[in-house]
């Protein structure tokens, strides 16, 4: 990892010093990462024209024992290309995300210096703030109490803040510094499958992670939280109810117009507890009643979230319900399990992908662009093309939105396989190699009953 100043040579040990965050280059780290995607995408179509030269060109016309190991030859250098994507894409996610970190807590100590600066107070280069008015002869006496107090919530006020920027800059270099290590010992992986889950499963969500770490935690003084937000840009604003809704929708300073939004403004459910459920539960193994989950898990996650059971009396058996019985799985063990996935009482809307998408369709919900897709949206894949596992047109994977990070990418979380805050850009690639051409269908759950 760079040091805070953007030039090589720092380590994750070293504490950042108010001067450096103050004059770090953190848009130098996303230039990087954008060198790094543009290296990562280079890997994948040379993985993806070898693999058609192996099949494609020398297959038909070369079927001896040469021309078999001179396929297997391309096959597992394509296979090492697309590891590296996987490994190269990871690097990027870990870019981006301390450059976003960073530029959030540079935004937030440059604020408060200024604020500093504006109300007399001056800052020492170990971030202490002192105020002029206060470090008069006989200041106390001079002063009306009220006076000293105000100025006493100034300082407090501002030293919080600027210790606020320096640990969270310092615990983002360290985080960052220490996935960028363990990147570096895995460069040595060919095996895509393994880069794909493993690599790319530690590395997409520490993007996500790393901002959040710049929220002020639960149960900060609201007064202190509000002037941490408004200290921040309107575009800083944005992305960060984009990137960790979660962290922000019930957290005390907030405004109550963004809480709102974020939250959303039907009465319905609760969007962001619904994206917090997910993040919980995606490895929640407990979860898993049929041999495929996802579509299971989000309605698990919506109706955490408040979301109402649709039941015209009919419960499971009704077309247009959306519905989950009792579930004797919740006595514990693997028997139980199986009775819950064979004795409807889920709703086809409940566990599968397709019912789901038709139910919300024909309920309220609509379609959006996926790019205007916001957390809290679900995507489903529609096979578009010949594939393995799903006809054409069939609706047969559901999946969570739950962030959307500056640099644009979409995370998203599900169950079985099981991924957290997974990056779509760096995972649809494979999707579409394994799987065949997928129509990306992001639904705006907007339920009218």
């Amino acid at each position: 990892m760079t040091d805070a100043s953007g030039s090589d040579g720092g380590s994750a040990s070293s504490a950042i010093t108010l001067d450096q965050l103050k004059n770090a280059k953190p848009a130098l780290w996303s230039t990087a990462a954008n060198d790094w995607a543009a290296m990562a995408k280079h890997c994948w179509d040379a993985s993806v024209e070898l693999r058609h030269q192996a099949t494609q060109r020398i297959a038909p016309v070369w079927s001896s024992t040469a021309g078999n190991l001179a396929q297997a030859k391309m096959s597992a250098q394509a296979d090492a290309l697309e590891s590296a994507y996987d490994e190269m894409r990871g690097v990027v996610a870990v870019l981006d995300g301390a450059a976003e970190a960073f530029e959030v807590a540079q935004r937030s100590l440059g604020s408060a210096l200024s604020y500093a600066d504006q109300n007399g107070m001056t800052v020492a280069a170990d971030g202490t703030v002192t105020s002029t008015a206060l470090t008069m002869p006989h200041a106390h006496n001079l002063l009306d109490p009220s006076d000293v107090q105000q100025i006493d919530q100034q300082v407090d006020q501002t030293s919080w803040l600027i210790q606020q920027a320096l640990t969270d800059a310092r615990k983002a270099d360290a985080t960052a510094a220490a996935a960028l290590t363990r990147l570096a010992g895995q460069v040595n992986v060919t095996d895509p499958s393994t880069a794909l889950d493993n690599v790319q499963k530690d590395a997409a969500p520490l993007e996500v992670s790393l901002i959040a770490g710049t929220v002020p935690p639960a149960g900060t003084d609201p007064t202190l939280v509000a002037a941490w937000w408004n200290g921040l840009t309107p575009d800083q604003q944005q992305q960060l109810q984009l990137a960790v809704p979660a962290s922000l929708a019930h957290l005390d300073g907030i405004p109550t117009s963004v809480q709102q939004q974020l939250i959303g403004t039907d009465g319905k459910f609760d969007r962001s507890k619904f994206i917090q459920w997910a993040m919980d539960n995606w490895d929640n193994t407990d979860l898993d009643t049929f041999d495929n989950n996802c579509t299971n898990f989000t309605s698990d996650a919506l109706h955490a979230a408040g979301l109402a059971y649709k039941n015209d009396g009919d419960g499971s058996f009704g077309d247009n319900n959306w519905f989950k019985g009792a579930q004797v799985g919740s006595w514990g063990g693997p028997v139980t399990n199986w009775i819950d996935a064979h004795d409807h009482s889920h709703s086809r809307s409940w566990a599968l992908a397709g019912g789901l998408h038709d139910f919300l369709l024909n309920n309220g919900s609509t379609t959006v662009p996926l790019s205007q897709a916001r957390p809290g949206d679900i995507i489903f894949l529609q096979q578009a093309g010949p594939g393995p596992n799903a006809a054409v047109g069939d609706i047969h994977h559901a999946c969570i939105i739950t962030s959307i990070t500056p640099d644009g990418d979409i995370h998203y979380t599900q169950h079985t396989n099981s991924y957290l805050n997974a990056s779509l850009n760096t995972r649809l690639p494979s999707e579409l190699q394994e799987e065949g051409q997928q129509n990306v269908v992001v639904v705006r759950v907007q339920p009218n009953w």
